[in-house]
């Protein structure tokens, strides 16, 4: 499954990204796109919960040079 919490102001993508997880069954991937600006609440959200981080990336930035961060998440 995949959500796009870019363009979303604090504290919407963490909530987003809580309310997406608690949907999904143990196990389950979740790709995640957020801004830059939110990556850091993001990491410390899945870190806080006991999610593991499968993989972070920094995809190129879009077309008003934000750069936007790709989380892989499995849930616990």
């Amino acid at each position: 499954m995949l959500i796009d919490v870019s363009r979303m102001l604090c504290p919407m993508p963490v909530l987003t990204a809580k309310k997406t997880l608690d949907s999904l069954a143990e196990g389950k991937l979740l790709e995640i796109v957020a801004d830059e600006t939110s990556a850091g609440d993001i990491r410390a959200f899945i870190m806080r919960m006991g999610h593991e981080l499968v993989s972070e990336d920094v995809p190129l930035a879009n077309e008003k040079d934000v750069r936007k961060v790709r989380f892989l998440v499995k849930k616990k």
